[in-house]
Formats: C-alpha cells, structure tokens, sequence
C-alpha cells in the first residue's frame, strides 16, 4: 500500500496525482514548467487553462508554498500572476480536449491518468519533460471508496471493497489510474515526486478554499473568449 492511500481509518482504492500538462507542439522542450511558481511566469501570459472547481488544487499548492518558507503576501501576488496568465474551463475531459486539439497549450493543472490516456491514443500531450523527469511536485489525492450504512447486501459490499483493494487494483492499472497499491508493471507514478496531500486540512474546510478559489477565477475569460 502506498503511503499516500493509507490512513487511520479508511484506505484509498486509487489515487488522483495533480500535475500540469502541455501540448508538445505548443510548448517546446525547455519550455515546460519546472515547479508551480514558473505558472506565474509572463511567458505563459495566455497560455495557462484552470479547471474552475479545482480548489483541492488550489489548496494543496498553497499550503505547500506556506510550508515551504513563502509568506502568504507572496503565495496571493503568486496565484494572482497565475490568473493573469490564464483562461478557465469546467471539466477536466473537457481541458484535455482543449489541450490535444491544440485550442489550449497547457493546463496548470490535469490529472495525469487523463493526459496519459490521451497520449497513448496519439495525441501530442505529455506531463513530463524530455528528461522523463519532473521536478514540479505532484499531489496524489486518494479517492476511496464508501458504504452505504443502510446496505441491503453489505457482505457483498465488503467483497467488492476487497477486490478493490486486491484483484481490481491491476484492472486500474489497465484504465491507466493509478493503484493505492503496489502492481507490478505500473508504471503511473515514473518521472514524478510525489508530495503529501493535505486530505484532512480539505475534507475540514472545503468550502472556504471553494470561496477563496472562486474569488480568485472571478472575471477571467472562458477558453474560446
């Protein structure tokens, strides 16, 4: 089990790793960013798309900055830069069309299982330099899996979770997801440093940071505007 999918009292099924993506013919090799900072760069001044509801993204970068030595000054005048470099859409499927069909050149933020399955079916997308390895930092945010308390065949509900969490995590690897569990031939997480996920300082307060992400997108144009 991956450290990141474990926890006192509930396990995570798979993980979501949060990474930003580009179109290789958009943005050259060396043109990539190398950590969340470069997004403020003004190179990428109309470059950059946001997911509007990505506020566990919002958060987890923030706190990372904070715990890092940036003073919170300097982590607002950071995202304020990121949103003048940027446009917004909703859905993150709908990102990756934007992306692969070159409308868009890169996405502050995609999970990369969506980016890898666009890539394997040949579009010129990617979340990885031509290194192969990235030295932005990935946020793995494990999604679980729940039982109703009220199940009317909680038997076999528990099977299911047990073949989620045992035979099933192979069949993700198939999906390209990534496993909370170590598979052999998975090769999700290669090239990528993951960093702790703040689950409990989201589950808490999430909708502080909903408020606090909202207000920061207000006003920016839509892709396609």
């Amino acid at each position: 089990m991956e450290k990141t999918g474990k926890f006192a009292t509930w396990t995570a099924t798979r993980l979501n790793i949060f990474h930003p993506a580009w179109n290789t013919r958009l943005i050259k090799p060396g043109e990539e960013p190398t950590s969340w900072e470069d997004l403020a760069d003004p190179k990428y001044k109309g470059r950059i798309t946001l997911e509007v509801s990505d506020s566990d993204w919002y958060e987890n970068v923030t706190h990372y900055w904070l715990e890092h030595g940036k003073s919170q000054t300097e982590t607002d005048q950071l995202w304020k830069k990121i949103v003048a470099n940027s446009k917004v859409a909703k859905g993150h499927t709908t990102m990756m069309q934007f992306l692969t069909s070159g409308q868009t050149p890169m996405e502050a933020m995609n999970y990369t299982y969506i980016t890898t399955r666009s890539a394997t079916k040949g579009a010129p997308v990617t979340f990885l330099p031509k290194s192969g390895k990235s030295t932005v930092p990935a946020f793995p945010r494990p999604n679980g899996v729940g039982m109703l308390k009220s199940a009317q065949h909680p038997a076999s509900a528990w099977l299911f979770y047990d073949w989620m969490l045992t035979e099933g995590q192979k069949e993700l690897v198939k999906l390209h997801l990534t496993p909370s569990t170590k598979v052999p031939g998975d090769k999700s997480l290669d090239g990528l440093t993951l960093v702790p996920f703040d689950v409990k300082g989201l589950s808490g307060d999430q909708g502080t940071w909903d408020k606090k992400y909202d207000a920061l997108l207000r006003g920016v144009d839509s892709v396609g505007k």
